[in-house]
């Protein structure tokens, strides 16, 4: 197995921080059926004021 060079490992790791940014936005714009097709902002945001 091909040991990987520094300059691939800086790649990865960038490749790595872009899908974690992506997923973590993805998943706060994302509708979701389970939530009413509300993204998991809008329905934190309408259950925090119907819960008070």
């Amino acid at each position: 197995m091909k040991q990987m060079t520094s300059a691939e490992a800086d790649r990865y790791e960038e490749a790595k921080a872009y899908l974690s940014d992506y997923i973590r936005l993805y998943n706060h714009r994302h509708c979701n059926s389970a939530l009413g097709y509300l993204n998991p902002m809008e329905f934190e945001r309408q259950n925090a004021s119907s819960s008070s």
